[in-house]
Protein backbone atom coordinates (compact mmCIF):
# COMPACT_ATOMS: atom_id res chain seq x y z
CA UNK A 1 0.00 0.00 0.00
CA UNK A 2 2.59 2.16 0.84
CA UNK A 3 4.24 2.12 -3.07
CA UNK A 4 0.38 2.65 -4.22
CA UNK A 5 0.37 6.23 -2.39
CA UNK A 6 3.66 7.11 -2.96
CA UNK A 7 2.98 7.13 -6.47
CA UNK A 8 -0.58 8.84 -5.72
CA UNK A 9 1.88 11.80 -4.07
CA UNK A 10 4.43 12.15 -6.84
CA UNK A 11 1.20 12.14 -9.64
CA UNK A 12 -0.77 14.94 -7.53
CA UNK A 13 2.64 16.76 -6.96
CA UNK A 14 3.19 16.72 -10.91
CA UNK A 15 -0.51 18.04 -11.35
CA UNK A 16 -0.14 20.63 -9.47
CA UNK A 17 2.98 21.68 -10.50
CA UNK A 18 2.27 21.53 -14.48
CA UNK A 19 -1.12 22.58 -13.98
CA UNK A 20 -1.26 25.53 -10.95
CA UNK A 21 -2.91 28.73 -11.89
CA UNK A 22 -5.21 27.49 -15.10
CA UNK A 23 -8.65 26.79 -14.97
CA UNK A 24 -7.82 23.08 -16.54
CA UNK A 25 -5.56 22.66 -13.71
CA UNK A 26 -7.93 23.53 -11.00
CA UNK A 27 -10.60 21.24 -12.83
CA UNK A 28 -8.10 18.39 -13.19
CA UNK A 29 -6.69 18.84 -9.61
CA UNK A 30 -10.73 18.38 -8.30
CA UNK A 31 -11.40 15.41 -10.52
CA UNK A 32 -8.66 13.75 -9.47
CA UNK A 33 -8.81 14.40 -5.16
CA UNK A 34 -12.09 12.56 -6.19
CA UNK A 35 -10.26 9.73 -7.98
CA UNK A 36 -7.69 10.05 -4.66
CA UNK A 37 -10.65 9.36 -2.01
CA UNK A 38 -12.34 7.10 -4.51
CA UNK A 39 -9.10 4.83 -4.40
CA UNK A 40 -8.16 5.49 -0.92
CA UNK A 41 -11.95 4.32 0.49
CA UNK A 42 -11.73 0.93 -1.69
CA UNK A 43 -8.40 0.40 -0.15
CA UNK A 44 -9.48 0.89 3.04
CA UNK A 45 -13.00 -1.39 3.03
CA UNK A 46 -11.01 -3.96 0.92
CA UNK A 47 -8.24 -4.70 4.11
CA UNK A 48 -11.39 -5.83 5.78
CA UNK A 49 -12.54 -8.39 3.69
CA UNK A 50 -11.90 -12.12 3.17
CA UNK A 51 -8.27 -12.76 2.71
CA UNK A 52 -8.74 -16.05 0.30
CA UNK A 53 -6.34 -17.66 -1.86
CA UNK A 54 -4.01 -16.51 0.50
CA UNK A 55 -2.74 -20.31 1.40
CA UNK A 56 0.80 -20.63 0.17
CA UNK A 57 1.54 -24.00 -1.60
CA UNK A 58 4.88 -25.07 -1.86
CA UNK A 59 6.40 -28.49 -3.71
CA UNK A 60 8.55 -30.35 -1.75
CA UNK A 61 10.55 -32.85 -3.69
CA UNK A 62 10.39 -35.23 -6.56
CA UNK A 63 11.13 -32.97 -9.12
CA UNK A 64 8.51 -30.65 -9.22
CA UNK A 65 8.86 -27.09 -9.97
CA UNK A 66 5.71 -25.98 -11.79
CA UNK A 67 7.08 -25.91 -15.07
CA UNK A 68 7.76 -28.68 -16.25
CA UNK A 69 5.95 -32.45 -15.32
CA UNK A 70 9.30 -34.63 -14.38
CA UNK A 71 9.21 -37.23 -16.96
CA UNK A 72 8.58 -40.03 -14.43
CA UNK A 73 5.45 -38.09 -13.06
CA UNK A 74 3.37 -38.68 -15.67
CA UNK A 75 0.33 -42.02 -16.42
CA UNK A 76 1.14 -45.67 -17.03
CA UNK A 77 0.17 -45.10 -20.75
CA UNK A 78 3.32 -43.03 -21.56
CA UNK A 79 6.12 -44.77 -19.73
CA UNK A 80 5.56 -42.83 -16.22
CA UNK A 81 4.55 -44.14 -12.80
CA UNK A 82 3.14 -40.64 -11.29
CA UNK A 83 2.19 -39.73 -8.18
CA UNK A 84 0.84 -36.46 -6.76
CA UNK A 85 3.41 -33.71 -5.86
CA UNK A 86 4.10 -34.03 -2.51
CA UNK A 87 3.27 -29.86 -1.00
CA UNK A 88 3.78 -28.06 1.77
CA UNK A 89 1.29 -25.82 2.29
CA UNK A 90 1.22 -22.78 4.90
CA UNK A 91 -0.48 -19.55 6.14
CA UNK A 92 -3.55 -22.00 6.59
CA UNK A 93 -6.62 -20.49 8.51
CA UNK A 94 -7.22 -20.68 12.49
CA UNK A 95 -9.59 -24.13 12.80
CA UNK A 96 -8.31 -25.69 10.16
CA UNK A 97 -9.30 -29.71 10.40
CA UNK A 98 -9.31 -31.10 6.90
CA UNK A 99 -7.03 -29.94 3.58
CA UNK A 100 -8.53 -31.04 0.24
CA UNK A 101 -6.91 -31.20 -3.10
CA UNK A 102 -7.98 -31.47 -6.26
CA UNK A 103 -5.96 -32.55 -9.37
CA UNK A 104 -6.96 -30.87 -12.60
CA UNK A 105 -5.99 -30.65 -16.40
CA UNK A 106 -6.11 -26.80 -17.08
CA UNK A 107 -6.42 -27.42 -20.89
CA UNK A 108 -8.93 -30.26 -21.00
CA UNK A 109 -12.45 -29.26 -19.28
CA UNK A 110 -13.68 -33.01 -19.32
CA UNK A 111 -10.80 -33.51 -16.58
CA UNK A 112 -10.71 -29.70 -14.61
CA UNK A 113 -12.46 -28.98 -11.70
CA UNK A 114 -10.90 -32.50 -9.71
CA UNK A 115 -10.89 -34.32 -12.69
CA UNK A 116 -7.59 -35.99 -12.14
CA UNK A 117 -8.59 -36.71 -8.83
CA UNK A 118 -9.69 -35.02 -5.37
CA UNK A 119 -8.16 -36.10 -2.06
CA UNK A 120 -8.58 -35.47 1.88
CA UNK A 121 -6.25 -34.98 4.27
CA UNK A 122 -6.88 -34.85 8.09
CA UNK A 123 -5.02 -31.90 9.63
CA UNK A 124 -3.89 -31.28 13.08
CA UNK A 125 -5.28 -27.54 12.99
CA UNK A 126 -1.04 -25.63 12.97
CA UNK A 127 -0.94 -23.18 10.40
CA UNK A 128 1.27 -25.58 7.88
CA UNK A 129 1.10 -28.86 6.76
CA UNK A 130 3.33 -31.18 4.57
CA UNK A 131 1.11 -33.28 2.37
CA UNK A 132 2.53 -36.24 1.19
CA UNK A 133 2.54 -37.75 -2.47
CA UNK A 134 -0.11 -40.10 -3.61
CA UNK A 135 0.53 -42.93 -5.82
CA UNK A 136 -1.34 -42.79 -9.42
CA UNK A 137 -3.62 -44.80 -10.66
CA UNK A 138 -4.74 -46.93 -8.08
CA UNK A 139 -7.50 -46.84 -5.18
CA UNK A 140 -5.13 -47.71 -2.62
CA UNK A 141 -4.77 -44.33 -0.74
CA UNK A 142 -1.93 -43.78 2.32
CA UNK A 143 -2.57 -43.83 5.83
CA UNK A 144 -4.73 -40.85 6.35
CA UNK A 145 -5.79 -39.86 2.99
CA UNK A 146 -9.18 -40.41 2.30
CA UNK A 147 -9.96 -40.32 -2.07
CA UNK A 148 -13.23 -38.32 -1.99
CA UNK A 149 -13.53 -38.74 -6.39
CA UNK A 150 -11.32 -40.89 -8.23
CA UNK A 151 -10.49 -39.29 -11.39
CA UNK A 152 -12.98 -39.04 -13.86
CA UNK A 153 -10.53 -40.91 -17.35
CA UNK A 154 -9.94 -44.14 -15.47
CA UNK A 155 -11.83 -44.08 -12.08
CA UNK A 156 -8.67 -45.51 -10.49
CA UNK A 157 -7.27 -42.75 -7.63
CA UNK A 158 -4.78 -39.86 -8.69
CA UNK A 159 -4.44 -39.65 -12.62
CA UNK A 160 -0.71 -38.04 -13.45
CA UNK A 161 -0.40 -35.87 -16.26
CA UNK A 162 -1.51 -38.07 -19.02
CA UNK A 163 -1.58 -35.95 -22.56
CA UNK A 164 1.31 -37.16 -23.99
CA UNK A 165 3.28 -34.35 -23.90
CA UNK A 166 1.29 -32.41 -25.91
CA UNK A 167 2.09 -29.40 -23.56
CA UNK A 168 -1.14 -29.31 -21.22
CA UNK A 169 -1.32 -27.82 -18.24
CA UNK A 170 -2.07 -29.23 -14.91
CA UNK A 171 -2.66 -27.54 -11.69
CA UNK A 172 -3.85 -28.30 -8.32
CA UNK A 173 -6.41 -26.76 -5.57
CA UNK A 174 -5.67 -26.63 -2.13
CA UNK A 175 -8.85 -25.89 -0.12
CA UNK A 176 -8.54 -25.63 4.01
CA UNK A 177 -11.58 -26.92 5.56
CA UNK A 178 -13.17 -26.77 9.03
CA UNK A 179 -15.50 -29.77 8.69
CA UNK A 180 -17.25 -29.11 5.42
CA UNK A 181 -16.48 -25.22 5.35
CA UNK A 182 -14.28 -23.81 2.47
CA UNK A 183 -11.97 -21.16 4.75
CA UNK A 184 -9.33 -20.50 2.09
CA UNK A 185 -8.39 -22.00 -1.51
CA UNK A 186 -5.69 -21.64 -3.29
CA UNK A 187 -4.47 -22.88 -7.11
CA UNK A 188 -1.11 -23.74 -8.72
CA UNK A 189 0.51 -24.91 -12.12
CA UNK A 190 2.28 -28.26 -11.05
CA UNK A 191 3.94 -28.00 -14.52
CA UNK A 192 2.71 -28.81 -17.96
CA UNK A 193 3.51 -32.12 -19.88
Amino acid sequence: MSNCLLSVRQFDQLIVSKTSGSILGMVFEGAFMKLKIITLSFLILSSGLSKAGELNIEFNGKGWDGVKVPSNEICRQYGGNGSTPPLKISKLPKGTNKIQTEYNAVDYAKLSNGGHGVFLFEHNGSHQATLKSIQGETNEMPKGVILVSANRWSGMGYLPPCSGGTGSRYSVTVKALKDSEILDQSTVIIGKY
